[in-house]
Formats: C-alpha cells, structure tokens, sequence
C-alpha cells in the first residue's frame, strides 16, 4: 500500500530544513552587511574629518601663497600704482591684468589692491600732518599698529615711489604754474628723498616653494580622499539596498509555500490499498514542486557566489 501522506510529510520536512538553511544564510548576510555598514559609516566620517583637516590647512596655504603673489605684483606695479593714486587716473585693475594677459582672478587680487589705495590714503595724510618725513626709511615700522600684515609688505615700496610720483608732480606744477600757488605736494621737494630699496620677490624665496608643495599635496591627497568618499558611498548605498538578499527572500518565500504549506493542505489524503489516479496525481504535484524549489534554491546560491564574485 503506498501512503501519499507519508511523501507529503517527507518534503514538507525536507523543505522545512533547506528554507531553515537559507533564512540562516540570509540572517548571516543581512548582519555580516550591517556591520560593513557600521565600519563604512565610520570610515567615512574619519575621511570627513580628515578632509575638513586638509581643506583647512589648504584655504590657509592658498591665502598665504595669494597673499605673496599680491605683494609681488604690487611691488612690480608701485610707480604705476602711486600714478593712479596721486593722478587721479581712471587706470583700473582690471585694465592691468588685461593689458598683462595676468592668470590672477580679478575678485582674488581685488581686495589687495583696495587695501594698497588704503595704505597710499594713511600714507598721504601722514605725510600732510607732518607725522612721517620724506626721508623716512622704515614706514612700515611706524605705521605697523595700523595696517595689516599685507599692508606692512608693501608699504616702504609704496612709501618711496609715492615720495617720487610727488616729486615729479611737484616738479610738473613748478613748470606749469611758474611760480603761482601750487598743489599740497610742493612742499615736499624741500625735503631729501629717500633713496630707493631693492625688494626680493617672495615668491622666490624657499619657504614660498616649500609652502607651494605642500598646498599641492593637499589638493592631490583631498583629491584622493573625495574619490575614496565617493567608492565607500557606493558600496554604502549597495548596501543599504541588498539585491542578493531580496532575491534570497523571494525564493525562501516561494519555496516555503509550494514546499510546505501545499504539502501540508494536501496532507489529509485518505489511502485505499488501491492506488487512484487522484493520489498518483497529488504524488506527481507534490514532487515536482519539491524539485522546482530546490532548484531555484540551488540556482540561487549558483547565482549568489558568481554575483559576489
């Protein structure tokens, strides 16, 4: 005699302990992924820190490299500048780095040039209530409680060419006026110049190379940490968003169903000692559902380790 319930009984068994297999299996992915996420969340918090580190250390590297390029073009440009100033001239920075073809950015040298026309503006009412003399050689060194850093750089510069753009103005409204009432500046050929120093450039000199290199580096390495950001982001968002592990759950659902629940509905099956074309029919159903859910169980892992891979 041939128990149909007993067939039923095996597979939904059988069944019941490959579907225990592959939960624990998915259970164990779904935890080995929640700590990877764990430690990529704190990686990329430990880049972030580094890169708001770097990009710091950077702003103030690019500040002070601009800051000497600045004081460099403004002693490159002193005569010219002291021009426009006590001139009058509608000469504008703009002008000059077109005229030069210059790679300066006009918004980043621009605040330098205001603070120069503010350091001639100190040096011109100085000069007219007497508190600085023509022949002073350290400007800078008076004035250095009431100008900036930058300030400080280019002031004896821009202090001698001022002295020799007055003199020469002097020497024009001498010419023009023949005598007549002169301007504020003819005072000021009564006094001895002083005599023209020769200014190093600071962008030749070691520390600016070597403070150069090192803002290179920091943009090469915040280069790399926004690519290593990026990668470990992505292996976040593949992570938050397991697409073996849904498709694990489909085939644990499925296989759980046409395994165990159909078996088990089945199940009260009365047998005769004479098989009927009924029971033949529930045997034949109840093992080929049991070979359809094995089969994607097998083909899921197949596919699990070649997808990892």
């Amino acid at each position: 005699m041939f128990d149909v319930n007993w067939l039923l009984s095996a597979t939904a068994q059988s069944t019941a302990a490959i579907v225990a297999i592959l939960g624990g299996f998915i259970a164990t992915r779904l935890m080995t992924d929640s700590s990877k996420r764990k430690e990529i969340e704190a990686h990329i918090k430990d880049i972030d820190d580094e890169i708001t580190f770097k990009k710091a250390r950077a702003t103030k590297l690019y500040g002070e490299l601009l800051e000497d390029l600045a004081v460099d073009f403004i002693h490159d440009h002193a005569k010219q500048i002291c021009r426009i100033y006590v001139n009058k001239e509608t000469t504008t920075l703009e002008t000059i780095l077109d005229d030069e073809r210059s790679d300066f950015v006009l918004s980043e040298i621009q605040p330098y040039w205001d603070e120069t026309f503010s350091l001639l503006e100190l040096i011109f009412s100085k000069v007219l209530d007497k508190k600085l003399e023509c022949r002073e050689n350290d400007v800078a060194t008076i004035l250095k409680k009431e100008i900036t850093s930058f300030q400080y750089c280019i002031c004896n510069d821009l202090f001698d060419n001022i002295m020799e753009v007055f003199e020469e103005q002097n020497k024009i409204e001498v010419k023009q006026q023949e005598g007549n009432y002169l301007s504020e500046f003819a005072n000021l050929s009564t006094f001895e110049l002083p005599k023209m120093s020769y200014y190093p450039y600071n962008t030749s000199t070691v520390d600016y190379h070597n403070r150069d290199e090192e803002h290179q580096k920091l943009l090469y390495e915040l280069d790399l940490l926004a690519l290593q950001k990026k990668n470990l982001s992505y292996r976040q968002t593949s992570l938050e968003k397991p697409n073996d592990v849904f498709i694990g759950l489909i085939v644990l659902t499925f296989f759980a169903v046409i395994g165990i629940l159909i078996p088990l509905h089945l199940m009260p099956v009365n047998t005769a000692e004479i098989i009927t074309p009924e029971i033949i029919w529930i045997a034949n159903l109840d093992i080929m559902l049991f070979a359809i859910g094995l089969g994607l169980v097998i083909g899921y892992f197949v596919w699990f380790f070649m997808y990892k891979k």
